[in-house]
């Protein structure tokens, strides 16, 4: 007993370790998406008003980073380190689940595909909180299992890591909120209330200091509502969805995913022999359908910008996968070995292959390949280095929507603009005009798409790559740096007006 106590023991250290020190040394080094730059401003000045964060706010995640920025003095690696942290954490409790659920090999393989899919090293080693948010549903997921399947009663951790999960992540009350509920239903009634208590205790501690930052729940309400964007259901969402969603998969994992289809397709002709009311008496059967449905269908019917939205689902499959994999290799151990084996090359190589050797694609913010965080660390650390060291006219930031709160972040001192006409004929998008001054910004549309120059600045800096092309009036300059970036500065005189469209920025009085 006791040696098998120390292998189990040895095992959770490589995971932890291994997941450590696989991100550790490929972090990414500059800001490279807009989510990064307001939760690092966050951790200095936390303003859900300003959008530092965004609402709902992200509170036990920013207050992680800002306890590891007590120590190491540096808002931006702080956060990346969370991510390294958390996949260290993640690939020990990955494994921990699969071994409990199912069996030792389930987890080991779960551990695994964690440890080189590429949506999870790019959560892993970026400025995301999705690697933790999914960490804590996987940790909560495994509590219910303990109750609902186990028949364990553990009333007080199950309000307590929802409350948790919820603190990471306040948006997952409808992904996860169900599976607390199944997870309630299977406690005894003194175990109810004590996992009722455990949450509310541990929720309040973080959501009123939370809601106390905007003047309180009413104000907080308000604020919630007003950043709410239009989210219907079209055929074209559901088309894009699915897109994203099958990218998602892949990403996550690799060839792992034909053992799901094959696997699917023989429980399916199981379910079709066995009548569907037998599996939906199994109450792992149960567990696994309340743990995926609610996001699936979410990013399904709804939004699914990328594997980050995903992530609730997709840890499910990531252990009904490793299942599948196991069911279906376990009688050789070899074959099991080499397809295991297989999958980690594969999604290693998608991870890590460069998928733009000459540098010609423009950069994709949320990419989920390797080689785009290295040309964002080349393309934007030299332009921010660049724009420090300029001096020759005092000037002010155009930039696009992908990078204004990047610029916004490095030049708080500067006027930061993001005229989305300029880059989009979208609608309603192509109205949206951002100003960012001192780490504070105001955002409103306009129909005129007229820019006036502020007083005091006599040059402009546009930082998309695409500027060089761009139509602007006076004598352009360009400047080019590593990984075919560039930045395009132009004289002006202030107060002058300038019509801008896609592609175009010209005096307002010129024809």
């Amino acid at each position: 007993m006791r040696d098998k106590i120390l292998r189990v023991d040895f095992l959770i250290l490589l995971f932890f370790l291994i997941g450590l020190f696989s991100r550790l040394f490929f972090i990414e080094k500059v800001q490279s998406h807009m989510d990064g730059p307001q939760y690092t401003m966050a951790i200095l000045h936390y303003d859900l008003k300003n959008a530092t964060p965004s609402v709902p706010g992200y509170p036990l995640y920013i207050a992680t980073a800002r306890l590891i920025n007590y120590i190491i003095s540096d808002p931006y690696n702080s956060l990346i380190l969370v991510s390294v942290l958390f996949s260290g954490i993640g690939a020990y409790v990955v494994f921990f689940t699969g071994k409990q659920i199912f069996n030792k090999s389930v987890g080991i393989i779960a551990s695994l595909i964690f440890l080189s899919g590429a949506a999870f090293y790019f959560l892993g080693i970026t400025t995301y909180g999705y690697i933790v948010s999914s960490v804590m549903t996987v940790v909560l997921a495994y509590i219910v299992y303990e109750i609902s399947v186990s028949k364990k009663q553990h009333g007080i951790l199950l309000g307590f890591f929802f409350s948790l999960a919820l603190g990471v992540r306040p948006q997952e009350l409808f992904f996860i909120g169900p599976l607390f509920i199944f997870g309630l239903f299977y406690l005894n009634l003194k175990n109810k209330i004590i996992a009722l208590v455990s949450f509310l205790v541990s929720f309040f501690c973080w959501f009123i200091p939370l809601v106390s930052t905007v003047g309180g729940l009413k104000n907080y309400i308000l604020l919630v509502n007003s950043f709410q964007h239009g989210l219907v259901i079209s055929p074209n969402n559901i088309y894009n969805n699915s897109q994203s969603m099958i990218r998602g998969f892949v990403l996550a994992f690799g060839l792992g995913n034909l053992f799901l289809i094959y696997f699917l397709f023989k429980r399916i002709r199981l379910i079709q022999k066995n009548k569907l009311i037998t599996y939906l008496k199994n109450k792992q059967f149960l567990f696994f359908l309340i743990w995926i449905l609610p996001s699936l269908a979410f990013n399904f019917f709804i939004r699914s910008d990328h594997p980050g939205y995903q992530m609730t689902y997709l840890t499910a499959f990531l252990f009904l996968i490793s299942y599948a994999i196991w069911v279906l290799n376990r009688r050789n151990i070899f074959r099991m070995v080499l397809v295991v084996s297989c999958i980690i090359i594969f999604n290693l190589f998608w991870f890590f292959r460069d998928r733009d050797p000459g540098n010609k694609l423009p950069y994709t913010p949320t990419s989920f390949h390797y080689s785009e965080i290295r040309k964002n660390d080349a393309r934007m650390a030299s332009k921010v280095d660049f724009i420090k060291n300029y001096s020759e006219f005092s000037y002010a930031i155009i930039t696009g929507s992908v990078f204004w709160r990047q610029f916004m972040y490095y030049f708080p001192d500067q006027e930061i603009y993001d005229l989305e006409g300029l880059v989009t004929e979208n609608i309603p998008w192509k109205y949206g005009f951002r100003k960012g001054y001192k780490w504070r910004y105001i955002e409103y549309n306009t129909k005129e798409f007229i820019f006036t120059v502020p007083k005091n600045i006599h040059s402009i800096i546009f930082t998309d790559d695409e500027a060089q092309f761009w139509q602007i009036s006076g004598e352009k300059k360009i400047y080019r740096f590593p990984a075919n970036a560039s930045i395009t500065i132009v004289r002006v005189s202030p107060e002058e007006k300038y019509e801008y469209s896609l592609g175009v920025f010209k005096k307002n009085n010129e024809k």
